[in-house]
C-alpha cells in the first residue's frame, strides 16, 4: 500500500476569513481608523512636500555655506513629520480603545445585572435596552426559559401539598426534570423520591 505521510499529503487551500465580536462597531472602527491611516499619510506627505520645497528653495542659491547640509536638513523634516505620524496613531488608537472598552462594559453591565435578575428569581419583565446586543438576546431567551421554569416548579409545588401520596412520587420526578442542572446538587446524592 503507497500512503504517504501526513506532512506530504496536499492540503485544501482554506482563504482567511475575519470573525467579528460584534461586526457593526469592529467594521465601523475598523473603516475609521482605515480612513484616518490614509488622511494621516496624505496630510503627512502634503507637510512633507511643503517643508522639502522650502527647505530646497532657501538653500538653493544660498552663497554661504551650511551648518547642515541640505539632506541632513531633509531628514530632520522627515523625522519631525513621522513623529507626528506616531503620535497621531497613537492618540487615534487610544481612542478607538476606550470607545471598544464604553462599548464592552455596557454590555456586559446589561449582561450582569439580567443574570443576577435570574439569581435572585427576579423574573419581572425585562427592562427596554437601549442597544440589544446578540448576548443580551441569549440572556433575554434564557431569561425567558427560567421564567417558564419557575412558573412550572411553582404550580409542582402548590399541586404537591395537596396531591395524596400515591401522586406526590410522579410529582417528584416530574419536579427534578425541572429543576435546572446547576441547581441539583442542592438535592443530594439520591434522588427526591428516594425516603430518608
Amino acid at each position: 500500500m503507497n500512503r504517504r505521510p501526513p506532512l506530504l499529503t496536499p492540503r485544501v487551500h482554506q482563504p482567511r476569513q475575519r470573525h467579528f465580536v460584534d461586526q457593526q462597531i469592529q467594521l465601523g472602527m475598523m473603516i475609521a481608523l482605515v480612513a484616518l491611516e490614509i488622511m494621516l499619510i496624505v496630510a503627512s506627505l502634503w507637510v512633507l512636500y511643503g517643508r522639502f520645497q522650502t527647505l530646497i528653495e532657501e538653500n538653493l542659491y544660498r552663497i554661504h555655506p551650511l551648518e547642515h547640509d541640505l539632506f541632513t536638513l531633509l531628514l530632520q523634516e522627515t523625522g519631525w513629520v513621522l513623529l507626528g505620524l506616531v503620535l497621531v496613531n497613537l492618540m487615534g488608537l487610544w481612542c478607538a480603545d476606550r470607545i471598544w472598552m464604553w462599548y464592552v462594559r455596557r454590555v456586559l453591565g446589561n449582561f450582569v445585572q439580567l443574570a443576577n435578575q435570574v439569581a435572585d428569581l427576579d423574573f419581572r419583565a425585562d427592562r427596554a435596552l437601549a442597544k440589544v446586543h446578540a448576548v443580551l438576546e441569549l440572556m433575554i431567551q434564557w431569561r425567558a426559559k427560567e421564567r417558564q421554569r419557575a412558573e412550572a416548579i411553582r404550580e409542582l409545588l402548590g399541586a404537591l401539598e395537596q396531591a395524596p401520596a400515591e401522586e406526590r412520587i410522579l410529582l417528584l420526578k416530574r419536579l427534578r426534570t425541572l429543576i435546572p442542572p446547576y441547581s441539583r446538587q442542592f438535592l443530594g446524592t439520591r434522588g427526591p423520591d428516594h425516603n430518608h
